[in-house]
């Protein structure tokens, strides 16, 4: 039609600029776990994982070990995001139905996690994992 070819007037202009930034506009992405259910033979077998914590040189380094589940590594991501750490380097292994992954951690100024640091990833892990924190 002939009124898309027109100049845009003033009004025309203003709202497809405003829809265009907002289009454009950067978002926080709200990250989630996956809700896929477990298999039936693993839903009685299935604990926390084990947490350990030990210091490197610049660093913190994490161990978690235990039963692999589905969505794992996505609710380990998510506990660490709540808890505000730097993830420097990860090493996932699965061997069966047994995991063991180890992280590097450090706090938001780059520093090896203090006592409250690991206290806040312990407690984050244990929520995303259903378990009482340890």
């Amino acid at each position: 039609d002939a009124r898309s070819l027109a100049p845009l007037d003033g009004e025309r202009s203003a709202a497809l600029r405003a829809a265009l930034l907002q289009a454009l506009a950067p978002r926080e992405l709200q990250p989630r776990a996956t809700r896929r259910q477990l298999p039936r033979r693993l839903r009685h077998f299935q604990s926390a994982p084990h947490v350990a914590f030990s210091d490197g040189d610049d660093a913190t380094q994490l161990a978690l070990v235990g039963s692999d589940r589905p969505g794992m590594l996505a609710q380990i991501a998510l506990a660490l995001r709540e808890a505000r750490v730097r993830v420097h380097d990860a090493r996932i292994a699965t061997f069966g139905e047994r995991v063991e992954d180890f992280f590097t951690l450090t706090d938001g100024n780059g520093k090896a996690l203090d006592a409250p640091a690991r206290e806040a990833v312990r407690v984050a892990l244990a929520r995303a994992f259903g378990a009482p924190s340890q």
